[in-house]
């Protein structure tokens, strides 16, 4: 099932405004004669490969309305028409039957004329044979309105949701659709641990225990953590984070329940029970003893809590058991540039070995209050392309259950250097038929003229705003000219809607003062001095061969 239309009466920036999204229909909807017209386009061929019908880029300037016609279009056909509140049309067709049917789904129901051939769905459950899958790199404060059906593959904007994430980047990176990639893989791992934890917010339930006791076992950590050797720094600073981080969250949980919850174990009473005898010889402790009277302390609290904070009992003892493999790792402490004191930074190699042994204790990446992973050293590029990728592979179950998918992706060429955005369009789709079975329509927003020279003109939806801030779109016939391998300069200037040509701003009011200057009549010797120099470094050979002549005329003049 493919989209080829929508129309809507309101929705956000939406006024009584139609989206072609086919490069082989031309549909319209006259509000006035309220009549739906379909008229077929000639297209001979299908460069996009065989299971993909169709690619559309929808561009304009910034608050025209891109995402909410991503949205728009994920709410019509994954809600219940019952539930929206706006008028809409939606034209799909389908790819099943011999006569590419064409479809009508809307709730103006009989309010309007179209041909009688079409069929007519009557509500989103007859679209459960189409997925619809969202992925926005945009982080901002943004909220995202879509409904539940929609497999939504956004990143977190939060940093504590953030681990799944990382989790899924992981698996990506040793998954076989990667190894088929020409994707460099990340070279180092960057793994923090919380070596000040803060006990503030918890004061009244904290003083409940032995304060001298929790003191001393801070005092110890500090200590150790003195130590010049990396993988002991790793060890210990992970157990102090993992202990602060079970403290606190079990005092949470007997809070939160108002009753004591040691019930399980007979020997304590209480949490504060638990934490003066799990202690109670501490003085005498060296830092061996108390990293194993700590682990017991956590094995003992998770016999009386099924889950503490987010943390499960299988994932607890597998932290614990993380902590042998460190030395495997040969970890090294970062101790220069952002990283403060409150944490500890550790960098570990992503070789063949290492990746073996984290394999083994993915736990690591879910709980980020505790450990906290992140890539070193690769670029904000190529972090967006690990995004992208590794949010599709994390459903490729769930998209391939269905024989349709339309794939929505907001700005994901965002953050790219312009190599990686030129080469976005291509990895993505070789990406996405090696790896999915399904048929897939493609809706992209971007602000990169590289997406634009990929796609033919009527692949391209161009939105701008009225007076009023309303989208509007500009017709088709208003730019014919192809974009398919067009020049990016031109497509700067057109696509783009850039005013006073390709020349950024700045350097633009400066040249256009040089040309102002050397019109006038009196130029000393300081201005020739400083015009000469400003041609020199202007990089468009066009425009500095005509400054060069208006100087030499300048000169003469003088």
């Amino acid at each position: 099932m493919e989209l080829l239309y929508i129309w809507v009466d309101g929705y956000r920036n939406f006024q009584k405004i139609g989206f072609n999204l086919s490069d082989r229909f031309e549909i319209d909807f006259n509000i006035i004669e309220r009549k739906l017209t379909v008229e077929s386009i000639a297209k001979n061929h299908n460069i996009f490969g065989n299971n993909v019908l169709n690619i559309s880029a929808i561009i304009g300037k910034n608050a025209t309305g891109k995402s909410n016609l991503l949205e728009l279009i994920s709410t019509i056909l994954k809600s219940k028409k019952s539930t929206l509140i706006f008028d809409f049309i939606a034209v799909l067709k389908s790819d099943f039957d011999t006569q590419n049917q064409i479809y009508i789904y809307t709730n103006k129901d009989s309010e309007f004329e179209f041909d009688k051939s079409f069929n007519t769905i009557q509500d989103s459950s007859e679209l459960n044979n189409l997925n619809v899958a969202y992925f926005s790199n945009i982080q901002d404060d943004r909220e995202l309105n879509i409904s539940r059906s929609v497999i939504n593959l956004t990143p977190s904007k939060s940093v504590i949701k953030r681990k799944s994430d990382m989790l899924n980047q992981f698996k990506f990176l040793l998954s076989e659709n990667y190894l088929n990639l020409d994707l460099e893989s990340p070279k180092t791992l960057i793994i923090s641990t919380i070596t000040k934890p803060s006990y503030s917010k918890h004061n009244r339930d904290i003083s409940n225990l032995d304060s001298s006791i929790l003191d001393d076992i801070k005092l110890k950590f500090k200590n150790a953590l003195k130590t010049p050797n990396p993988i002991k720094h790793f060890s210990y600073s992970f157990i102090f984070s993992f202990f602060s981080y079970v403290l606190l969250e079990a005092i949470n949980e007997t809070r939160n329940k108002k009753r004591e919850l040691f019930e399980v174990n007979p020997d304590f009473n209480n949490l504060q029970n638990l934490f003066s005898n799990s202690f109670k010889d501490i003085s005498e402790f060296g830092i061996k003893e108390l990293v194993q009277s700590i682990k017991e302390f956590i094995e003992l609290t998770f016999y009386e809590f099924t889950q503490v904070g987010s943390l499960n009992k299988k994932d607890a003892m597998s932290l614990m058991d993380f902590d042998r493999a460190i030395g495997y790792l040969n970890p090294q402490l970062i101790k220069e540039g952002k990283y403060n004191q409150s944490r500890a930074y550790y960098l570990v190699d992503l070789n063949i070995e290492h990746k073996r042994i984290l394999k083994e204790f993915l736990t690591i990446f879910n709980h980020n209050r505790i450990i906290e992973v992140s890539w070193g050293g690769i670029s904000s590029g190529h972090k967006a392309f690990l995004n992208v990728f590794s949010q599709f592979y994390s459903v490729i179950k769930k998209v391939n259950n269905k024989a349709n998918i339309l794939i929505c992706i907001d700005e994901g060429d965002l953050y790219m250097h312009p190599i990686w955005q030129k080469e976005f369009l291509s990895r993505l789709l070789n990406y996405l038929k090696s790896t999915f079975k399904a048929n897939m329509q493609i809706i992209l927003t971007s602000h990169s003229p590289f997406l634009v020279s990929d796609l033919p003109r009527r692949n391209i939806i161009y939105l701008d705003r009225t007076e009023d801030y309303f989208c509007s779109v500009i017709p088709y016939a208003d730019s014919k000219d192809e974009t398919f391998g067009a020049n990016l300069l031109d497509l700067y200037a057109s696509s783009f809607f850039l005013k006073g040509g390709t020349i950024s701003k700045f350097a633009y009011d400066i040249i256009k003062d040089v040309v102002s200057l050397l019109k006038s009549q009196n130029i000393d010797k300081q201005d020739f001095e400083m015009i000469s120099y400003i041609i020199s470094i202007v990089g468009d050979d066009v425009i500095k061969f005509k400054l060069v002549k208006m100087l030499e005329d300048a000169k003469n003049r003088n």
